[in-house]
């Protein structure tokens, strides 16, 4: 997903919670006023959500942010509040040791969803729970949040199936435009 276009999705039709804003939830530190504006976000939030997709209940999964090519994007959403953040490495940017033995059930579940000598395990993997769903307007606001071929500046045409998918890897986006919080840094040599 392009991350500017993912986050306007989102803050259209949920509201976002952050980390930072739970802990300061905790400690008491949100004023009545914000708690009010927050209540009548989500009210208009979960409107405009039902009439144009259905009623969405809950939403989970994960996801690639374009740019955070290494790390899994977590997708939690239930009635108007959604929470999306760093869910550590994809399996494929693992050190070898840290997979389970190539016999096991595990690594067949993994290889399964494997895209390609390039993507390998990276996606889109959301399911969507609710009541008279709209399928194909889902479908097409969540395409519409993808990044384009255009977008990651690809100039020649691919010649082979591994330089098919090699323009998704990489996007560079000015990450003060990315409306995502920081994610730690993956370190892979950390596993060891």
């Amino acid at each position: 997903f392009h991350p500017v276009r993912l986050m306007s999705f989102l803050e259209d039709h949920f509201v976002v919670k952050h980390e930072d804003s739970s802990a300061a939830q905790e400690k008491g530190g949100e004023k009545e006023a914000d708690l009010a504006k927050r209540e009548s976000d989500a009210k208009t939030k979960s409107a405009r959500m039902r009439k144009r997709f259905g009623n969405i209940l809950r939403s989970k999964g994960f996801m690639w942010l374009a740019g955070r090519d290494d790390q899994i994007g977590e997708w939690s959403q239930a009635g108007a509040v959604g929470q999306f953040g760093c869910g550590g490495p994809w399996m494929s940017c693992q050190p070898e040791e840290a997979w389970p033995a190539k016999d096991s059930e595990e690594y067949a579940m993994i290889m399964k969803d494997y895209a390609g000598a390039v993507l390998k395990d990276r996606r889109q993997e959301v399911v969507i729970i609710g009541q008279n769903l709209d399928q194909s307007a889902i479908e097409h606001a969540l395409d519409a949040c993808l990044v384009t071929a255009k977008e990651c500046g690809l100039v020649e045409e691919a010649s082979s199936s591994s330089k098919e998918d090699a323009w998704k890897l990489g996007l560079k986006l000015d990450m003060a435009r990315d409306p995502f919080p920081p994610w730690p840094e993956y370190d892979p040599s950390a596993d060891h």
